[in-house]
């Protein structure tokens, strides 16, 4: 480019330099003879005061301001010797939850109270062929059917399930008490995370019925890390009503659970073991 500018301005003092109204022009006339454009470039004059204020600087002419103003990245990149890759992401195909999906998915609740809040732990079971993010809301009635509390699932209790794969998510009414039914609003989208394998995490359950203390081991036989896996242990009755849970997360340092890596949480059973009739275990998380 720098070459470009200095012909450029070679021309324009040769155009000066031979124009009529120069001040060469008011000097005696030469002994005629024959002399090249080159000879006479050699042999001009030097440039008066006035000339070369009249001389256009090297990066200020009108033309080369508005060329700059309209480079291309081409230009650039063949001026700079720079090469500039400008490339945009395909927009992908756009994947949504269809009612198709939605038929092919299975729930079942479990309403527990508590001593101040009561609970709906929600059984999900996707059937369907894509990963679903399950986030829902409910409104507690009482056995008149008046509403007495609204909440909606936090983030400890949302769920990515994957297809094939059963998961639990749960809704706190907290400081609510006599709930006789929850009136279920589900919402179903794509997860923004990769759904896990929940089948690749095994768990063994120790319970020791004398003094009702446990101690529950989460392991990931998978090849991939899974994060923040939350895991939900309920006591169900002979009538099918959970009398009892255990939540916790089986986590080490950093929120995941490493390929091969077992994380152990101990938990106490607060009634007496002839009030339960067998127990139900439910894992969740997702991959990165």
């Amino acid at each position: 480019m720098r070459k470009a500018v200095i012909i450029g301005i070679a021309a324009i003092l040769l155009t000066a330099c031979g124009g009529s109204d120069s001040a060469a022009s008011e000097s005696p006339a030469p002994q005629e003879t024959t002399t090249t454009a080159a000879a006479e470039t050699e042999t001009a004059p030097a440039a008066s005061a006035d000339e070369k204020a009249a001389e256009p600087a090297e990066t200020t002419t009108a033309a080369e301001t508005t060329a700059a103003e309209e480079v291309t990245t081409e230009a650039i990149t063949q001026a700079g010797n720079v090469e500039i890759n400008i490339s945009k992401k395909e927009e992908s195909e756009k994947v949504e939850i269809t009612e198709d999906d939605i038929s092919k998915i299975s729930v079942k609740e479990y309403v527990y109270e508590g001593t101040k809040s009561t609970y709906d732990f929600i059984i999900i079971t996707n059937n369907s062929s894509k990963a679903i993010k399950y986030s829902p809301s409910g409104i507690a009635k009482d056995s008149a059917g008046n509403t007495i509390g609204e909440a909606h699932v936090n983030l400890y209790g949302e769920t990515i399930i994957a297809p094939g794969d059963t998961s639990i998510a749960f809704i706190d009414f907290s400081d609510v008490l006599g709930v006789a039914s929850v009136e279920l609003t589900p919402n179903y989208s794509i997860p923004e995370y990769n759904a896990v394998d929940l089948k690749k995490l095994n768990a063994k359950i120790d319970l020791d019925m004398d003094t009702r203390r446990g101690t529950i081991e989460v392991t990931n036989n998978g090849d991939v890390p899974v994060y923040y896996p939350k895991g939900c242990l309920l006591f169900i009755d002979d009538k099918g009503k959970p009398v009892d849970y255990d939540s916790s997360t089986y986590t080490n340092e950093g929120g995941s659970l490493q390929p091969g890596e077992t994380v152990s949480h101990n938990f106490t059973m607060f009634r007496e073991p002839d009030e339960f009739d067998h127990v139900e275990f439910y894992l969740s998380g997702h991959e990165k």
